[in-house]
């Protein structure tokens, strides 16, 4: 009797009405889809080769092509994927862009919130990877470093450092040395309180739970699956657990891909529009903001 009262609760839990006092207005978000064929984006450098030159500057003048295609739909939110060239002018990746600047690339006309992953934080550190928020009223809002590292990918685990440096296999030069972030990445802005994440976050828990017991009501994920080669079931693995997400925290879920499946989810997982796979472009979607902290929020593992 019990196992029956939970498997109907979670069945038709997600279902339920929710309070109209907890959602908000629809947002349009513009969600821009790359397909570089590596995860990896070389910083412009003086002691760059030429063909690296060449590679950012190809990838800056894509994505710069996106960006404009993205404004062009009039959208609230920009989401930019993972291992993307910045559209805005940052000199020598130090500075931030200011407000005007940010305007100026946006557009003056309207207030927008624009999700970038390749500014960094005031203070850089080449061992994080940051995702940042702007908009064209207060220009930067905040900065949030990935917390959630993939081994062999963003960091070497210490036993496997440890048998290769015995062994004399230094491949250590072919991974990133990501150290994890300390701050959350739930932010306001005018349109909604969003959390962003990046990419592998989206297998974490308690990241999630974290975002609605913050208050989020938008997830916003970030990513580059160029490592996944395209593999469908990983990439169909991804989705399943996105839906996961938005269902516990009821919240809706957009997930920006480069060289991967793109998609939105609305607040019970339902898939509101997905990519069919690696692919140049911008789709944009309506998505319902909601306020509501759920139980999931707080109790489940």
């Amino acid at each position: 009797m019990c196992l029956s009262a939970f498997s109907l609760l979670v069945l038709v839990g997600p279902r339920l009405r929710t309070l109209p006092s907890v959602v908000k207005a629809p947002l349009s978000v513009a969600i821009v889809e790359t397909a570089f064929p590596t995860a990896d984006v070389p910083s412009a450098t003086p002691n760059e080769n030429a063909h690296a030159r060449e590679e950012i500057t190809r990838r800056r003048a894509v994505v710069a092509g996106l960006f404009a295609r993205a404004l062009e739909t009039d959208p609230d939110i920009i989401v930019m994927p993972e291992s993307t060239p910045t559209v805005f002018r940052v000199p020598d990746m130090t500075p931030y862009p200011d407000p005007d600047s940010i305007r100026e690339a946006a557009g003056i006309d309207r207030y927008r919130v624009i999700i970038d992953t390749a500014l960094p934080p005031k203070k850089w550190k080449s061992s994080s990877n940051p995702v940042t928020v702007l908009d064209t009223a207060a220009g930067v809002i905040g900065t949030y470093e990935k917390r959630f590292l993939m081994p062999w990918g963003e960091y070497t685990p210490y036993v496997t450092d440890f048998v290769s440096r015995l062994l004399g296999l230094d491949w250590r030069d072919r991974v990133y040395r990501y150290r994890p972030g300390s701050t959350t990445g739930v932010f306001s802005t005018r349109r909604a309180r969003i959390a962003v994440l990046l990419c592998s976050e989206l297998h974490s828990p308690s990241l999630a739970r974290e975002a609605g017991r913050l208050g989020a009501e938008i997830l916003m994920f970030s990513s580059s699956e160029a490592i996944l080669r395209g593999a469908k079931q990983l990439q169909r693995q991804n989705l399943a657990m996105a839906q996961i997400r938005a269902a516990m925290l009821r919240k809706p879920l957009i997930y920006a891909a480069n060289s991967g499946l793109s998609f939105a989810l609305d607040m019970y997982g339902d898939v509101l529009w997905r990519s069919e796979g690696p692919r140049e472009g911008v789709a944009v979607v309506s998505v319902v903001p909601n306020r509501e902290k759920t139980t999931a929020a707080y109790l489940l593992p």
